[in-house]
């Protein structure tokens, strides 16, 4: 097989890239918030997965850590912009993928309390405890609860 030298070839990866950029570019605007969209849409999973290589281990490797600072990104621009439900979605997601991410928890519970759910901050909270406890992560420093939320309604964001 041969590809034509004189083709116009579109790569996904690269897209993605360019997306970020222009993400980061724009931060803290409507457009950006559009460009982390398109990122995400973008990132569908594993970069090439059947296939080994070095070159293919690393770029999936730093897909997959872009991925989740994108998904921190996005969640946080959703919280600023007052888009509490996407927000939280969005950490849903990052603790699908990684559930003992402290900056996917305080993001949910962030969503959570500045949407005046409060109930379901606290359910959140707790979960998170028995994930830090379920794997003998040392929670002394963790916060109390109503201390967390002062810090949240402070304006402190973490995510």
């Amino acid at each position: 097989y041969v590809l034509d030298p004189r083709g116009k070839f579109v790569f996904d990866a690269e897209d993605y890239q360019q997306a970020l950029q222009q993400a980061d570019a724009q931060k803290g605007t409507p457009e950006a918030i559009r460009h982390l969209e398109r990122a995400m849409a973008l990132y569908t999973g594993q970069f090439a997965p059947d296939f080994y290589s070095e070159w293919a281990e690393t770029l999936r490797w730093q897909l997959e850590e872009q991925s989740m600072t994108l998904l921190g990104s996005l969640a946080k621009a959703y919280n600023a912009a007052g888009e509490y439900k996407k927000s939280a979605d969005i950490c849903q997601k990052i603790l699908e993928r990684d559930e003992f991410s402290e900056a996917g928890w305080y993001g949910l519970m962030t969503s959570y309390v500045l949407s005046g759910q409060t109930e379901a901050a606290k359910y959140s909270f707790s979960r998170y405890v028995k994930v830090i406890a379920e794997e003998d992560m040392d929670d002394e420093d963790l916060p109390e609860f109503e201390d967390l939320v002062s810090e949240i309604k402070a304006g402190k964001e973490r995510i």
